[in-house]
């Protein structure tokens, strides 16, 4: 597994960036004297993901997880809605979840910049996604174990796969907000984000007990999938934020309903529109 040294280069910004498949030294556990002190005074961002897992393992709703355990990075009246995990009062400013002999309470639904710990990626300046060792090795005894690593495998052992496929659908939401500049957006758009990202509880009843369903032609597994399975759900959230905000064919237009606007219209629109294509989505696990 050793790595050749010519794997990891120093980057212009300050850090050492290696590949998927550079090696770095890491282990954490009890045994190791820093251990959880990292999990104090630290500004995690939780994903929709994240807050998914979290009040599902809590047992509790999303509204309660958000009101209990977040607080909001944007302006209430600007930016796509971003939370952060609330640290406790403590001189520490400890993690809610972590005590210094236990360790995570959470641990097996840890959010992604948990898993990520000690390293972090960032998009390289040609467009490339960089690594690079986050955590301090002042600090970070962890880095000092005999324990090497591969990117490849660190990844693949904190379970981040489904992560950056969800993550990717996510991302081009947010990177369209990017393009859009710092400009406020209207308060419909804040509440549509907060309800398919951060809801899950009202925006099942939303698909389920508005028009959604008579609008959208979604096959009968889909919609049994939907009313069992909040990643799903979360899935179909992006899909639908991409549709009304970004104007992608992420989701299929009953016929009916096409035809019900052509004649409104007094047109017919071409089979190549858009509001026809069959949308090119992964298929529901079941």
């Amino acid at each position: 597994m050793k790595e050749s040294e010519s794997s990891i280069k120093p980057a212009a910004r300050g850090e050492s960036i290696m590949p998927v498949h550079g090696t770095f030294n890491f282990k954490c556990g009890p045994g190791v004297s820093c251990f959880t002190s990292c999990c104090g005074d630290v500004t995690i961002i939780l994903t929709p993901y994240d807050i998914l897992r979290l009040k599902n393992r809590l047992d509790i709703s999303s509204e309660d997880f958000i009101d209990q355990y977040t607080l909001p990075l944007t302006k209430s009246d600007q930016g796509l809605p971003v939370f952060v995990l609330k640290m406790g009062e403590d001189a520490d400013k400890r993690c809610p979840f972590v005590s210094s002999d236990k360790g995570c309470a959470v641990y097996s639904e840890r959010p992604w910049a948990c898993r990520m710990f000690p390293m972090d990626t960032r998009d390289g300046e040609e467009g490339e996604e960089e690594y690079f060792v986050a955590a301090d090795p002042k600090k970070c005894r962890g880095l000092e174990e005999n324990n090497p690593v591969t990117v490849d495998e660190w990844e693949k052992g904190q379970g981040l796969d489904i992560y950056k496929d969800i993550e990717f659908m996510f991302n081009e939401i947010t990177s369209a907000q990017r393009i859009w500049g710092d400009h406020k957006l209207e308060g419909k758009v804040q509440n549509m984000v907060l309800l398919a990202c951060y809801n899950t509880e009202r925006f099942r009843k939303f698909v389920f007990e508005s028009n959604f369903l008579k609008l959208f032609d979604l096959s009968p597994e889909e919609i049994d999938l939907l009313n069992r399975d909040d990643l799903e759900l979360l899935k179909l959230g992006f899909r639908w934020l991409q549709f009304g905000l970004l104007g992608k064919s992420t989701l299929p237009i009953r016929e009916e309903v096409i035809k019900a606007k052509e004649k409104e219209l007094g047109i017919t629109l071409p089979k190549d529109d858009g509001l026809w294509k069959n949308p090119q989505v992964p298929p529901a696990k079941k």
